[in-house]
């Protein structure tokens, strides 16, 4: 049985009922993901983008390490990976192209925009309770489903290579956010310098712990587990403190209007507390004291990635609009600068939590 739709692939994935409806789901930024609707079965199903993830095998088998992990372990809840009705993980369409589905979690729901310091410390706590649980994840190191995903120095010569190239005459568009993202190159020196004297330890983080990528029961707001799992890889404890924050405190969608962008300090204080009451035990001194650089951290990657994608015409990051690739630049350098200026209310939460 074959065929390229999501429909056709959705069949392969349901062997217990007819599919009734297969919808697109929004949400995301690199696969294009749909929900399925088959008898008694609720499904999630993506066809993976290879341009990203150029071995969807090795990073399916990352994803199942972990979530095999969870599920064994019971300390963090997962979205079950459903085989296909011939027992792989991954389907492929006539045309070559991969796809996968999890089960998707019921009476579960993501948050693009936290509105609220509660529902800011839930996400907190769900990244917080990963961190935790894949600490001890065992067998052989997980490897990189993006080679470089957090090299900052490779991504810095990658912008400062589009910026000198302009292969489509845009940066004329964005000087200043040009050098905004300049300014703040010199937060790789000092991160580099606390991984290499071991101040910051290499662990198993998320790589992409953002609000929408954690699921929290509908009823009580409570966290339930984290999705997304693609990127999970060696990495600092930054890369998803930094993320939470820079996600869960905002006071409007990153992909809005970039003008009305800015954070909530009561947020700020959730967000840490509900991440480090989960994983707080685990981290030495010296990670707590690096906390402050978490949320400019990520904010200023992710100013650099998305600036870096408008200037090479937008070929990485799915976009709505022609400017969306420089708007969401300029959202992140307003949530840096703001997470920068809240600098030392985080170290003192980070030092007591």
């Amino acid at each position: 049985m074959g065929g390229t739709g999501a429909e056709a692939v959705a069949r392969r994935f349901c062997a217990d009922g007819k599919v009734q409806n297969v919808e697109p789901h929004p949400g995301g930024h690199i696969h294009e993901t749909f929900l399925v609707r088959a008898g008694s079965t609720e499904l999630v199903l993506q066809r993976l983008n290879t341009m990203v993830f150029q071995d969807p095998v090795q990073m399916m088998d990352n994803v199942l390490r972990v979530t095999t992990h969870l599920q064994r372990t019971g300390r963090a809840g997962v979205a079950e990976i459903v085989p296909s009705c011939d027992g792989a993980p991954l389907v492929y369409d006539d045309e070559a192209r991969p796809w996968r589905a999890f089960r998707r979690v019921p009476g579960a729901v993501s948050h693009a925009v936290v509105g609220g310091a509660a529902t800011a410390r839930e996400v907190g706590k769900a990244f917080g309770r990963f961190f935790a649980a894949v600490q001890d994840l065992p067998g052989r190191p997980l490897e990189e489903a993006i080679p470089g995903f957090k090299d900052f120095s490779r991504r810095k010569d990658d912008f400062e290579f589009l910026v000198d190239l302009d292969p489509f005459g845009r940066g004329g568009l964005c000087r200043r956010e040009i050098e905004d993202v300049r300014h703040h190159h010199r937060m790789i020196k000092t991160l580099d310098q606390a991984v290499g004297s071991g101040r910051l330890p290499v662990r198993i983080v998320h790589n992409d712990a953002k609000a929408a990528n954690a699921l929290l029961d509908e009823q009580t707001g409570e966290a339930v587990c984290v999705v997304d799992l693609d990127t999970v890889a060696p990495g600092t404890v930054l890369f998803d403190v930094g993320d939470v924050l820079r996600s869960a405190t905002v006071t409007v969608p990153e992909d809005g209007d970039p003008a009305g962008v800015g954070i909530r300090d009561n947020q700020v204080e959730a967000a840490i507390r509900g991440f480090l009451g989960e994983a707080g035990d685990l981290l030495t001194n010296g990670e707590r004291a690096m906390i402050p650089l978490a949320g400019p951290l990520m904010a200023y990657e992710s100013a650099m990635r998305f600036l870096t994608d408008f200037l090479a015409g937008d070929v990485y990051f799915r976009i709505d609009r022609p400017s969306h690739n420089l708007d969401r630049t300029r959202a992140q350098i307003r949530i840096l600068e703001a997470l920068d200026r809240a600098g030392d209310r985080v170290a003192a939460l980070a030092a007591g939590a």
